[in-house]
């Protein structure tokens, strides 16, 4: 049996705090460790009520389980914060236990209120509530961060996928799959899920090949799948782009597939309606550039090209164009360029008008400027052109007059009698 030296030096250097206590909650007596931890003096603690040390709410939560030992015995613990008269923030943890008058004695002797009634142990518990409040911490991050996760996925345009792969990657089982291509294309889960080769049945005739061929090289370099189609459960056809992620073991061996299938049907169409109408401006742009520059046979051996609006480089290259072709198909003679319904002169649009002249004449026709005025003049000096040779005339109606009326000379008979 511990001799009560030996018990006297164990309570002395007891890490815990060891105190007895009265039945009202009065220190008895408090071991070295409990003034230690206390941060106060025994003097100061005994013949005080222990619950004076403590705040509330803590201290209604201790007063409550002091009571319920002091009626039913046993044993309880109670955590709370706890200041130290330094300042110093704490967790205590208190462990109430009845002694020998309540566990032991028969009730009537337990009415003494001198009798010792009640022994504490106290425990600084700081580092393990701080720990305790760290992971609960990261646990409600983590539920947040899957809830997030969860709010995405319902949110995205596109089916979210994954399931383990082959080591070649040509085949793969996915065993989760998001709800977005369940209510878009109006299969069910089970399909999607357990039916083999489903995704490949849906593909569209005209891509199936294609993508069949692209998947398993896309995968393995981490690139996009597509756009191909897929035809839903209705005969609606949808477009879509598959992406994958391929996690790979330490030996770089694939082992899971992570996809996610967006929905480019609006997008697709978007770009189809977009390609649409650039297709309709640049043919509006063409029956601009048409009207704006047209070339009117007047004779068998007269064309007119009435230049209207902006004289630009895109205009005078049409002009070029169309002429070029037309004279040579019909041989004729005069090509009147008339510049009355020119609003702007763009430099490079009356440079380019001038070698189109130059070019009617290699041809052999004769190019004739009308309704020039002095900007444009002007704009044509400025380049530096030489207007040498190229025929200009006032008005289209003296132009006409002059060449239009004027008779063709017959051309030389060949050998066979017939026109050269």
């Amino acid at each position: 049996m511990m001799t009560p030296a030996a018990m006297q030096f164990l309570v002395a250097n007891c890490p815990l705090g060891l105190s007895q206590h009265l039945s009202s909650g009065e220190f008895v007596a408090a071991s070295p460790g409990c003034e230690r931890l206390l941060g106060r003096p025994g003097a100061e603690l005994v013949g005080r009520e222990l619950f004076l040390f403590i705040q509330q709410p803590a201290q209604t939560e201790v007063r409550q389980a002091w009571s319920r030992v002091g009626t039913c015995g046993g044993e309880l613990q109670v955590r709370f914060p706890y200041l130290r008269p330094d300042a110093a923030a704490l967790w205590i943890e208190l462990t109430i236990r009845a002694g020998p008058a309540m566990d032991e004695q028969p009730a009537a002797a337990a009415s003494d209120p001198a009798e010792p009634q009640l022994f504490c142990c106290w425990q600084d518990v700081t580092a393990a509530v701080t720990a305790e409040a760290a992971r609960a911490a990261r646990l409600a991050e983590a539920e947040l961060a899957e809830r997030h996760r969860d709010y995405l996925v319902s949110m995205t345009p596109g089916l979210v996928w994954f399931g383990p792969v082959s080591p070649d990657l040509t085949s793969y089982r996915a065993v989760y799959m998001s709800q977005y291509l369940f209510r878009v294309t109006g299969y069910t889960a089970k399909q999607w899920l357990e039916t083999p080769g489903f995704w490949r049945s849906i593909i569209h005739p005209e891509d199936r090949e294609r993508i069949l061929k692209e998947a398993p090289v896309a995968m393995a370099q981490g690139r996009a799948i597509g756009p191909y189609r897929i035809i839903a459960s209705d005969g609606r056809v949808l477009w879509v782009q598959s992406q994958t992620l391929i996690e790979r073991d330490a030996a770089g061996v694939p082992l899971r597939m992570h996809g996610l299938t967006l929905d480019m049907t609006s997008f697709q169409q978007a770009e189809t309606e977009r390609m649409r109408l650039r297709e309709e401006v640049a043919n509006q742009a063409q029956r601009l550039l048409e009207l704006s520059a047209p070339l009117i046979p007047v004779s068998e051996d007269v064309l007119v090209m009435p230049v209207i609006g902006t004289l630009d480089p895109a205009r005078a290259q049409f002009a070029l164009e169309t002429v070029l072709g037309t004279i040579t198909a019909s041989r004729s003679r005069y090509l009147i360029v008339d510049l009355t319904g020119v609003s702007i002169v763009d430099p490079e649009g009356a440079a380019a008008l001038l070698r189109m002249v130059q070019a009617v004449r290699l041809l052999g026709a004769q190019a004739v400027i009308t309704g020039m005025r002095g900007e444009i003049a002007q704009a044509i000096i400025g380049l530096g052109i030489d207007l040498q040779g190229v025929v200009v005339r006032a008005s289209l109606r003296a132009a006409i007059g002059e060449f239009v009326t004027t008779p063709r000379p017959a051309r030389v008979r060949g050998a066979s009698g017939q026109r050269g």
